[in-house]
Parts: C-alpha cells; structure tokens; sequence
C-alpha cells in the first residue's frame, strides 16, 4: 500500500521552474502591495469614489498574493513536515515568511486606515465587489480599535516569526520524527504520524 504523498499538483520540486516563477511572482506581487501602500496611505485624502476604488485594489492585490503565498508555503511545510532535516523546505519557509512580514505590515497600515473611514456602508454599497467583501471589511474595522501603535505592531509581528512560529515549526519537526509500531491487515508496521493520518481515508483497519 503506497501512503507517500503526492505534491505534484502544487511543485513538482523547488528547483521546478512552476516553483521559481511563482516565487518571483510573489515578490511582485508584495512590490504593488508596497507600492499602493506608499500611494494611497500617505499624506492623502480621497473622496468617496475614490476610496472605493482603493479599497478594491487593495482586496485585490491582497489576495492575489496570499493566493501565491499560500501555495509556495503549503508545499515547503508539507516538505518540512515529513523530512525535518530537508534544508530546501527551511530556507524557503524563512524566505517567504520575511516576504509575509513586509506584506503584513502593509495589511495593518490598511486596517488602520479603514478604521478613519466613518462611512464605510456607503462606500460598500457603492461596489459589488466590495459588497462581497463586506463581512471581512467590517471586521477588520472593528479589530483595528484594539491595535496598539505601529512600532508595537511591528515587533508583536516579529515576535511572532521568532516566537509562536519557531514553536509551531518545532512541533513539526517533532511530529515528524515520531514513528508508531502498529498492525494493519495482519502485518507488523512501522509508521510515521503522517502515514497513520493517510490510513483514516484508506479505510484500512
């Protein structure tokens, strides 16, 4: 029975050409995040049509790269988290992690921002595709009350990198590394965790 997993859907290794094009596709994409930042978050005012047009942008821009993001970093932590000693997957996990900071700061200068905005239902109605985001925009809104300055943002955000994330990725490397003796169709097993996980949707006892 094979239980390795297959990841060529995403890469098909991190030397792949789909792998490297998207990363330099990320690091665009952080480049217009910075760029819309610096254009409409500073020193400038909007009017209602306006703020609209930059709010969609943002959502826009925002998600086409945590869209790329999500499918460099899931497939380095999936790496990760079978081969704990798999120096690729670390160096691009930290790789894109730094790309994540820069964007993070970004995403809190925006929620700041849609925090000043006193009539946003207005500006939500005057957009279908903001109207869509409505839930998401609210709550953003009503968190950024309870943000601290952006010099405590910015290092709450990389205590994070050096703290709860270096824990999460410890946990990782531990769980990697455990491997269960068991028995399964009458034969003497050894597993690792992640190949016990991929028995529950075999339906193998």
């Amino acid at each position: 029975m094979d239980l390795s997993w297959e990841l060529e859907s995403l890469y098909p290794s991190f030397e792949s050409e789909k792998f490297n094009q998207d990363r330099e596709l990320l690091a665009e994409s952080a480049e217009r995040l910075k760029r819309w930042s610096a254009e409409h978050l500073h020193n400038r005012t909007h009017n209602d049509r306006e703020t609209a047009q930059a709010i969609e942008q943002f959502l826009k821009e925002y998600n086409a790269y945590k869209s790329v993001y999500l499918c460099l970093f899931s497939y380095a932590e999936l790496r990760f988290s079978v081969d704990s000693s798999n120096m690729d997957a670390v160096n691009r996990m930290d790789e894109l992690e730094d790309t994540a900071l820069a964007a993070g700061e970004v995403h809190a200068d925006f929620s700041k921002w849609l925090a000043k905005i006193t009539d946003l239902n207005t500006i939500l109605a005057s957009s279908a595709y903001l109207a869509e985001h409505e839930f998401y925009l609210y709550g953003l809104q009503r968190q950024s009350a309870h943000w601290l300055g952006e010099e405590a943002e910015a290092v709450i955000a990389r205590m994070q990198r050096t703290g709860s994330k270096a824990w999460e990725r410890l946990y990782m490397q531990t769980l990697s590394r455990l491997r269960v003796d068991i028995r399964t169709g009458g034969e003497a097993q050894n597993m690792s965790l992640a190949e016990l996980r991929n028995l529950v949707y075999t339906g193998t006892h």
